[in-house]
């Protein structure tokens, strides 16, 4: 090989566009273009997380908001439940007094009827 052509070959190498001087001229702007560019998605984290924060803080004060109400609720519904059973067993004591007044006037009825059978059954035939 000629060393004409193998310098040709160096410098084309060493020149060109993905020579050494060109990685040499070009280094210092592509690590500020690097820098800048992972200053950014740090910052972009940060607003993220900061965004995602408030998230979590809003869903947090709503809950005790939807807490706060689901306890009214149950609450009023619990009460409600309370009325109704209440209610329910006024009315089985009013029909269990009902039945014992019924009940007594049926005895009577029955030992009337006992009664009038023993007397039926005592007269001459």
């Amino acid at each position: 090989m000629d060393w004409t052509q193998l310098l040709i070959t160096f410098l084309g190498y060493l020149l060109g566009a993905g020579g050494l001087v060109f990685w040499f001229l070009e280094r210092k702007k592509f690590n500020a273009e690097v820098s800048a560019a992972l200053e950014s998605v740090n910052t972009s984290k940060i607003e993220n997380d900061v965004k995602l924060s408030n998230h979590y803080k809003d869903i947090l004060d709503d809950l005790k908001q939807r807490y706060e109400n689901r306890y009214q609720e149950f609450d009023a519904l619990m009460k409600s439940k309370e009325k109704i059973l209440k209610e329910e067993i006024s009315m089985l004591n009013r029909k269990i007094k009902m039945l014992k007044t019924e009940n007594a006037e049926l005895r009577k009825r029955v030992v009337e009827l006992e009664k009038q059978t023993k007397h039926a059954n005592k007269s001459p035939a």
